[in-house]
């Protein structure tokens, strides 16, 4: 075995096209409960139900069947940036914070007539421009720009964040098959589909979506040693999008030059890339070359990355009643176990998986304001649940105790019911903890088959 490829385990023939077709169906039945449940949502900040077919009552806003939509926190500040790039074709978001106000939909169905917070850093120019990265807005910007000027828009840039997040469930799966693993493929792609918050994500317009589908196409073609200015290109909109992914091309560079892995070279120009592609878009919006983030050092804003307490941190992001890991996915633990078991095995996608988990927690642990940003449980977290669901499922086929295992199931069964409740309805689970969304479902379910007028 050379290391210049994925070690592949010694399977009969017909077994891996077995293994193949329950992967295969178990990402159609994900593709057919995320489909499902995009109809269902609660308005998070709006109660204008006009035009809306609401059939239940739950608290201050029905359940609403609706085209999909955003709902909460930066979601509808991005589609502010994505309608000012259709509408206007500059980054200059301030027009569209005042039609939003004044009843447009450039914030979303759910945001007109309502007093958003505005994300916007005033440049020296006297623009006033979006401080989240712009990558995705770009991207959906252009998939969506046949719609432009219609609402399609909204459902369509939230609908092409669920296709990523599906596409990105799908490359996982290949690369366990190149890996060797096709036993893990269909069970861990539906544990990481439907028993952690990746789903609720999936129903929004988030950058994750996007680093989910970067991180695992990279990965699939550094695996393949080929289409490597390809794989460059995927690094750098990835970082472009979301800067922290860069943690994410880090890992597999480590990795690659470790295991001394062709293509590795690939990686790190697209890393490189990026952040050049960040470096010059500071320069020209906000005239500041050196900032980490785009709206850092800017005139009205503050630097908010700094480092923090890594202790309190990392506690803090496993078991913060609101915002820990593995207080909405405690199925989750048993993954960091099933990748040190596997690591053991000196195979180099769990080196890859490993060490991106570790990155991951170590940056983020270290980041003094990981509480903040709206979320179901933590969302900068994101990156390593599908990675975590493979250990899990690792996990299952070695460990021979049956306590262990009910343990595994009992936890299995809590992360599932929470995170396909928060699929179904995004907006009933954002900043609360497991505690508050059982109150919320207890305190309303007599409400639950009130019809509302509309």
């Amino acid at each position: 075995m050379t290391t210049n490829q994925f070690p592949v385990s010694v399977t009969l023939h017909n077994c891996g096209d077995i293994r193949q077709a329950l992967a295969r169906r178990a990402f159609w039945l994900i593709a057919i409960i995320y489909l499902l449940a995009s109809p269902w949502q609660i308005p998070h900040a709006n109660n204008d139900t006009a035009g809306v077919l609401c059939f239940f009552r739950l608290g201050f806003s029905g359940i609403a069947l609706h085209y999909p939509t955003v709902m909460t926190g930066d979601e509808p500040h991005y589609l502010v940036v994505i309608n000012s790039l259709l509408q206007d074709a500059d980054l200059d978001v301030a027009n569209n914070y005042r039609g939003a106000l004044s009843g447009g939909r450039d914030a979303g169905f759910w945001f007109r007539n309502y007093p958003l917070d505005q994300h916007v850093v005033t440049a020296r120019n006297g623009h006033r421009y979006s401080y989240h990265p712009v990558g995705m807005p770009l991207i959906i910007a252009a998939l969506t720009f046949p719609f432009r000027g219609t609402r399609w828009v909204e459902p369509l840039a939230v609908m092409w964040c669920t296709a990523a997040t599906l596409l990105g469930l799908v490359l996982a799966g290949k690369v366990l098959e190149r890996s060797g693993r096709p036993d893990l493929a269909g069970p861990a792609v539906l544990l990481g589909g439907l028993a952690t918050p990746v789903f609720a994500y999936a129903r929004g317009l988030w950058a994750e979506n996007l680093v989910l589908l970067g991180f695992f196409s990279t990965l699939w073609l550094w695996s393949q040693n080929r289409a490597r200015w390809l794989s460059a290109l995927i690094v750098a909109l990835t970082i472009f999008c979301r800067y922290p992914a860069g943690v994410l091309f880090a890992a597999i560079f480590l990795v690659g030059v470790w295991f001394r892995k062709r293509g590795t070279v690939a990686v790190g120009l697209g890393g490189i890339g990026g952040a050049l592609a960040i470096l010059l878009y500071n320069r020209i919006f906000f005239s500041n070359l050196a900032s980490i983030y785009s709206s850092a050092q800017a005139p009205d804003l503050p630097n908010r990355y700094v480092l923090g307490n890594f202790v309190v941190g990392l506690v803090g992001n496993l078991f913060h009643p609101m915002k820990g890991l593995l207080v909405f996915s405690p199925v989750l633990v048993f993954g960091f176990v099933g990748l040190i078991w596997w690591l053991r095995q000196r195979e180099l996608l769990a080196a890859v998986l490993c060490v991106t988990v570790v990155l991951q927690f170590a940056v983020i642990s270290l980041y003094r304001y990981w509480l903040l940003g709206s979320s179901f449980g933590n969302r900068y977290l994101y990156p390593v649940m599908i990675p975590l669901a493979i250990g899990c499922i690792e996990f299952w086929k070695k460990s021979s105790s049956r306590y262990s295992k009910a343990i595994f199931l009992l936890l299995l069964t809590y992360s599932a019911a929470i995170s396909l409740y928060g699929g179904f309805l995004p907006g009933a689970v954002y900043e609360r903890t497991p505690v508050g969304i059982v109150s919320h479902i207890v305190e309303r379910f007599p409400m639950f088959f009130r019809s509302v007028e509309p």
